[in-house]
């Protein structure tokens, strides 16, 4: 029986490859960037970057442009994992000299300087020298853009909680912050607009923002809300979890300790509707963003403490028992932590690639200080303050990759 073949036969072309030579002729290329600006003009910009121009430079023919793949794989992986580590890479693979330079065991006000002029964008560089001036490294770094053309800076006190919720309230609302709020902490479902009547009618009758935390609510009630909050009838702010999300577990007792408040449950014998026709506590000051909402605390810091101390015992209870999910418990433990930095950088600024990716270094140096790291200098004079073991990573990398290609003779396309 005669067989038959279906479909198109691809024709593969092998070719013989002299991969030493390759990374000959591909060192040749990265050097001839170094201290070279060149310009794109499709953006109308110009980079000084050797890895980066080296990187955007297109091979010659097919089997270059496979072989080069395999480098760029490797570039962007060190990137991954720390910036400019990618750079140091390059380097190492294609000989150019760099040394480890100042080793900083641990970050003292000293080597400040050192860290500082590993930067060259001045936008990031003023950024980083602000953080060091006038905050410590202990607080949370949250970074925003705004329509000014100056950097703000802004330090918190306030808890940041993080978990999902239903942010469709939210979307449109420009002012995203509200003050000195009455709120309910409901355990439970909101099943129909019966149930919060008199908190709705109290919100439409003083204009007052009202914040309302619960396990989730009908669409009944959720549309009932949100047409409301449009037609400027009401300003209901609801914090509507999402049950599937680990996170979200006891969580309203920790956003009850922080206002001083208690929780709404059935297991006590309360009735929402009950509850809401009561007069309601006040909140201090919160803030909605996506999947994460800062609240400033009623109650006084020893309440804070003595509960942040109850969570400590938790986790570590947790950590005994071998079929526990330690995650939430250490969430809610990150939660109960205030200290934060707002850093508000101009929209223009934002779209700076090289800004943004100075910056983004600057801050994971940050995160590095308390290990020891080295200050990395390079022959085309750029500098780097790395953690002393990622330099390592990237002297195996590079042999590894070099090892790779020497063992390719064969190029199939």
């Amino acid at each position: 029986m005669r067989q038959t073949t279906y479909g198109e036969t691809h024709k593969n072309n092998v070719y013989s490859k002299d991969t030493d030579l390759f990374l000959k002729e591909e060192g040749k290329s990265f050097k001839g960037f170094i201290n070279k600006h060149v310009l794109y003009n499709q953006d109308n910009i110009a980079i000084d970057s050797p890895a980066l121009n080296y990187l955007n430079l297109l091979p010659e023919n097919e089997v270059n442009k496979s072989l080069k793949n395999m480098i760029i794989k490797e570039y962007y992986e060190c990137e991954r994992i720390y910036p400019y580590l990618g750079d140091l890479f390059l380097s190492c693979l294609f000989k150019v000299s760099y040394n480890k330079g100042k080793r900083i065991i641990r970050y003292q006000k000293k080597n400040q300087n050192d860290v500082l002029n590993t930067i060259d964008d001045k936008n990031a560089k003023a950024i980083l020298g602000w953080i060091f001036n006038n905050t410590n490294l202990g607080r949370n770094i949250n970074i925003q853009v705004h329509n000014s053309n100056d950097i703000v800076f802004e330090i918190e006190n306030n808890f940041a909680f993080t978990f999902k919720y239903d942010y469709d309230f939210y979307n449109q609302m420009i002012d995203k912050t509200h003050k000195d709020y009455f709120y309910v902490i409901i355990d439970g479902y909101i099943e129909s607009v019966g149930e919060i009547h008199h908190l709705l009618y109290n919100a439409s009758q003083n204009k007052l923002p009202y914040v309302i935390f619960c396990y989730g609510m009908s669409d009944e009630v959720k549309h009932n809300i949100m047409i409301n909050n449009r037609k400027g009838i009401t300003k209901i702010l609801p914090v509507s979890l999402d049950t599937n999300d680990e996170n979200t577990l006891n969580i309203l007792n920790d956003i009850a300790v922080l206002h001083d408040g208690d929780v709404i449950t059935s297991n006590m014998g309360q009735t929402i509707s009950q509850e809401v026709s009561k007069e309601l506590k006040r909140g201090n000051r919160i803030t909605f963003f996506k999947e994460k909402i800062f609240i400033s605390p009623v109650c006084d810091n020893s309440k804070i403490l003595k509960h942040r101390k109850f969570l400590l015992n938790r986790l570590e209870d947790a950590k005994s028992k071998i079929d526990v999910n330690i995650e939430p418990v250490k969430n809610r433990v990150k939660n109960f932590t205030s200290k934060r930095l707002n850093i508000y950088i101009p929209k223009l600024l934002k779209e700076n690639n090289k800004f943004k990716r100075e910056l983004d270094y600057g801050l994971r140096v940050l995160k590095t200080l308390n290990g020891t790291i080295c200050i990395s200098k390079t022959s085309f004079k750029k500098s780097y303050a790395i953690p002393s073991s990622l330099i390592n990573v990237v002297n195996v990398k590079a042999k590894s990759l070099q090892s790779m290609l020497d063992s390719i003779k064969i190029v199939v396309i």
